[in-house]
């Protein structure tokens, strides 16, 4: 230490007294008297006595005691990189030799500190640790209601927010009764939140009835208790299909795995244990239909329209699968939607409705692939029919509004397809006209504006009903004042103001028309 060290410190349960640091000095100094009398010297000669030798040289410095004090205390000091001891520390400089010292003060959960000492002072030094700001963890579980343990210590059940957790590594512990548990290890950041979200933790009830299903396969109990567990876990869609599937299992014969091999008493066993499991499936399903304590109305719901699926099975009639159709939209569950309309088109394949809903489910889905691969069967399958083709393209162009970039292009340059054909097949000149009108809104939404003008133009002038064509006058100024034909859009807007048959076609004129002027004056500036 280049002559420094230290003349009192703390170690584990010590301390240093009030008057340390003074009692450390004087006591060099008094040892430096001493030291000068026995060799015959005196360190202070007195000038009237001329029988005194000569006196003796200063010393160069006297030795200093520097304290050292932190708040909190208790803190490790490090001089130059070596640990010294705890504070309230005194640092000495017995030699005298002075110069600066590296202190380092360092304590668990506060930022370390570094002071440099000048040992030819003795200026108290005193430290003031700042803690280490915390940060906090966010917990979720696919499955709520899972306990939390943090570094060992409960913490609270899922979903949770711990806030306050020192920064640096942890360990997250998850259980639930049975669940097999998750160690998850963490490190947390000075005034950061980690995200431990949707953790998935293995059922293992579930896992155990999943597994007699596909050992047993023609065991309807079994279905029936998985059928249970989900409904007590709040699963009601994967009880609704359990029930449904122990439902058809029901009707069919008793079929047995080709691996298991059964004599006359165990195959006999099996048959009574199929007849007692179909009574007993009517009774469950009605017992869930009003379980005690819990409102059913929701499972009862699904369970009656899976029911009804069931018995009608009437499959190849739209009617019937448009209401059902309705029902799994209004639930979105779009990926049930779309097996039913499969199923539908499998058993008619010459379903043009069931070809134009099957591209809708796959849109709100937001599957293009699927989408796309469903729009060309839809567009094979009617090709020849114009009713179907405006159909098919208004479904796709309402869809746009969902979409940006490429898939909303893509989107307009179907509904441009279907229009296109519904306009060269149609026999009837109203209902070109309107395939007209409707391919110009997509145009104009896909940008092309001046194309357009033009369809919209030949649908004005081909359409037989006044209403229409005057309404349509509407759209087709909009697209006028776009292209910046003003005059043409003011000239057109005027006419209708004044000589529409329809008031609110005179109304929205006027409106439009006021729109226009106050654009053109906020154009032309002050």
């Amino acid at each position: 230490m280049d002559g420094a060290g230290w003349c009192s410190g703390r170690e584990a349960g010590g301390g240093v007294p009030r008057g340390a640091v003074a009692v450390a000095s004087a006591l060099a100094f008094l040892l430096a008297v001493v030291a000068g009398h026995l060799a015959g010297r005196t360190l202070f000669p007195r000038p009237d006595n001329p029988r005194a030798g000569p006196a003796a040289p200063a010393p160069a410095s006297l030795p200093v005691a520097v304290e050292i004090s932190s708040e909190p205390t208790g803190a490790t000091v490090y001089v130059e990189g070596t640990i010294a001891g705890l504070t309230p520390f005194v640092l000495c400089d017995p030699a005298g030799r002075g110069g600066i010292r590296a202190v380092r003060v360092e304590k668990a959960g506060f930022l370390p500190e570094v002071r440099r000492v000048d040992l030819s002072r003795s200026k108290p030094v005193s430290i003031s640790l700042r803690p280490i700001p915390n940060g906090s963890i966010s917990v979720s579980t696919a499955v709520p209601g899972a306990e939390v343990l943090l570094d060992g210590e409960p913490a609270g059940y899922t979903p949770l927010t711990i806030p306050n957790v020192t920064a640096g590594n942890h360990q997250i512990i998850l259980r639930r009764t049975n669940f097999d548990s998750a160690t998850i290890p963490i490190t947390v950041r000075p005034g950061e939140t980690v995200e431990v979200e949707g953790v998935e933790m293995r059922d293992r009830v579930l896992a155990m009835l999943e597994g007699l299903t596909k050992a047993e396969p023609q065991r309807i109990g079994h279905l029936i208790d998985l059928a249970h567990y989900h409904f007590v876990s709040g699963r009601l869609d994967d009880s609704v299909d359990c029930f449904i599937r122990a439902l058809r299992l029901s009707e069919d014969p008793l079929k047995f795995p080709p691996e298991l091999e059964l004599g006359e008493e165990d195959r006999a066993l099996e048959m009574r244990l199929r007849a007692e499991d179909v009574n007993r499936l009517k009774s469950e399903i009605n017992k869930h239909k009003s379980w005690p304590g819990r409102n059913t109305q929701r499972f009862r719901e699904k369970l009656d329209m899976a029911m009804h699926l069931h018995a009608t099975r009437n499959i190849g009639d739209w009617n019937w699968v448009q209401q059902a159709l309705q029902t799994l939209r209004d639930r979105k569950d779009y990926l049930k939607a779309e097996e039913l309309l499969r199923d539908h088109l499998k058993a008619n394949p010459a379903s043009e409705q069931g070809c134009i809903a099957l591209v809708e489910i796959a849109m709100e889905r937001g599957n293009f692939a699927a989408a796309e691969a469903a729009f060309e069967r839809a567009f094979g399958a009617i090709a020849s029919n114009p009713p179907a083709l405006r159909q098919l393209g208004n479904s796709i162009f309402r869809s746009r509004a969902r979409l940006a970039g490429e898939d909303r292009d893509r989107v307009l340059a179907w509904a441009e397809k279907a229009f296109r054909r519904g306009i060269e097949t149609a026999k009837d000149k109203n209902l070109r006209a309107q395939l007209l009108f409707e391919l110009s809104l997509a145009l104009h939404a896909g940008k092309r504006t001046a194309e357009a003008l033009a369809a919209i133009g030949e649908a004005v002038s081909s359409t037989a009903t006044l209403e229409a064509a005057e309404m349509w006058k509407l759209t087709m100024s909009d697209y006028l004042a776009a292209l910046g034909k003003t005059s043409e859009a003011r000239e057109m807007l005027d006419e209708l103001a004044h000589k529409a048959k329809q008031e609110s076609v005179r109304t929205s004129a006027q409106q439009r028309l006021q729109r226009l002027e106050s654009s053109g004056k906020k154009k032309a500036g002050p």
